[in-house]
């Protein structure tokens, strides 16, 4: 042992020189007898530290000093004869009765033909005190972040180690062990959309770019769902060479008040679209409703003031124009009931075997009039007879929709094609014209109401808006989809898909 060793040479020179070092050291010494604990002798560093009087401490047994049990104190003192340990922490007690820690380094050595313990002892206090303080904080610290259902982590950003809390685990589901302690499990629950939001604010708290961590994301829990946790963090300690080594930080669950803010936001836009309808269904009843009666008004005063001066021809003129004014007021009339229905959650929805001609030719003959006006030919071409499964009513509003806009935008002489194309599961209908056609711009706007900006027809025709907005719910509401193929100049084409069996 390295003080065996340093006495035994010291003795090679002379006892005198021992002592002379054993009495000068800055380092309290005790030569003290192993089976007893009889102090024998105490050098001056010692007789300052524990306040006696040298006569005085070297007739005191080490017991009265160490504030251990007796049992443990002679446990210890066979273990430093036997060398079996040569270095213990003890409490002493000093002559004005203060207890101060000491770490002591104590070996069996022989000093005039005797047997004893030579101890070298430190002052371990401030440091025992300052280790005790700083458990205790952490001790606090933990117990109120348990304790505020916050889970704890402590990352070693020198070996990637990671301690999780128990709290921590428990939030996400997983009991103690089965969570690894290293940055790799944390790093894999993180959700995919959010890891690299999360990585670049751990990066610039550990650049020093900002003072602490602090980010939300979602965390893979042990049932394979999704939590929200707000995470925040915090670098405490650095190397000798300034870089980063230990970081702690806290999760906490921030579900529910991610899942208010979800519904909040959704709120909002209900209310913004419950706004853009309410706008919507004031302008059509005080503009879009009013002037299709203006002109069945102003057409019908005039007839019955010149009917005995009109020939057959031009009564039929404008008779033609008072029922062409008639069908879209009718149809503009049934799309508000229908989309104030909607809007309500009031609408039927009953989906029942259907002939798709038997719908078709009802209104082509409803719509003819307005066709005939512009000379249009309405054309349904289908190779055999198809059968849909389909509300009724919503397909026929679709229908008289989509074919009433074909007019609208066709130009004189022009043709309108509806034509069915069956597949396995499902029925693809288009209603195509020879028209005026869109740009892209104008098709990405059509289905939405608060984007959807009305545009006179190819005879100044005007329409509300609302025909497109519907076909979209009423076909969403089989299951289906529509959509439009136009090219400026060249006409449009309009699609929907309709179910051919019962849906599942």
């Amino acid at each position: 042992m390295f003080l065996n060793s340093l006495y035994q040479n010291v003795m090679i020179k002379s006892e005198a020189s021992f002592r002379n070092i054993f009495e000068r050291h800055d380092a309290i010494m005790l030569l003290i007898e192993p089976k007893t604990g009889l102090i024998i002798d105490a050098n001056n560093s010692a007789i300052k530290f524990y306040g006696y009087e040298k006569a005085k401490l070297c007739s005191m047994n080490i017991d009265k000093i160490n504030t251990l049990s007796q049992e443990q104190i002679l446990i210890e003192r066979t273990n430093a004869i036997n060398e079996k340990r040569n270095y213990f922490i003890f409490p002493h007690k000093l002559a004005n009765g203060e207890i101060r820690i000491i770490e002591a380094h104590s070996s069996p050595i022989e000093f005039n033909e005797q047997q004893l313990l030579f101890s070298i002892l430190h002052d371990i206090t401030k440091r025992k005190n300052a280790e005790q303080a700083l458990k205790d904080s952490e001790l606090r610290w933990k117990f109120a972040i348990e304790g505020n259902s916050d889970g704890l982590w402590d990352w070693n950003l020198i070996t990637n180690e990671l301690f999780f809390s128990e709290q921590y685990k428990k939030m996400l589901g997983f009991a103690k062990e089965e969570i690894d302690a290293n940055l790799k499990e944390w790093n894999k629950r993180i959700h995919p959309d959010d890891k690299k939001k999360v990585f670049d604010d751990l990066n610039k708290h550990i650049n020093g770019e900002i003072d602490f961590y602090e980010n939300e994301h979602r965390v893979l829990c042990n049932d394979n769902t999704f939590k929200w946790v707000l995470d925040r963090g915090k670098i405490i300690s650095y190397t000798s060479d300034n870089k980063p080594e230990r970081m702690i930080g806290t999760h906490s669950d921030i579900t529910s008040r991610k899942k208010t803010e979800e519904a909040l936001n959704k709120s909002e836009v209900q209310l913004r679209e419950l706004n853009a309808t309410k706008d919507k269904f004031f302008s059509i009843i005080a503009h879009d409703l009013r002037s299709p009666f203006n002109s069945i008004l102003g057409f019908s005063e005039l007839l019955i003031e010149h009917v005995k001066k009109y020939d057959d021809e031009e009564i039929e003129k404008y008779l033609g124009i008072i029922n062409s004014s008639t069908q879209s007021t009718l149809v503009l009339l049934d799309n508000l009931l229908n989309w104030a229905n909607s809007q309500t959650g009031q609408v039927n929805f009953k989906p029942e075997t259907v002939v798709l001609s038997s719908i078709i030719q009802p209104i082509f003959e409803l719509l003819n009039s307005s066709a005939k006006n512009k000379s249009l030919a309405l054309n349904y071409v289908q190779s055999e007879e198809i059968e849909v499964f389909a509300d009724l009513n919503m397909i026929k509003t679709v229908l008289r929709n989509l074919i009433s806009n074909a007019i609208k935008f066709t130009t004189s002489k022009g043709k309108i094609n509806v034509y069915p194309v069956q597949y396995d599961k499902f029925v693809e209908i288009a209603v195509s014209d020879n028209g005026v056609g869109m740009n892209e711009e104008t098709q990405n706007k059509l289905f939405n109401l608060e984007t959807n900006k009305t545009t006179l027809g190819t005879a100044k025709e005007k329409g509300s808006g609302l025909g497109l907005i519907l076909c979209k719910e009423f076909v969403e509401k089989h299951g289906g989809k529509i959509w439009v193929e136009s090219e400026l100049g060249k006409g449009s084409k309009f699609k929907f898909t309709l179910p051919l069996n019962k849906l599942e």
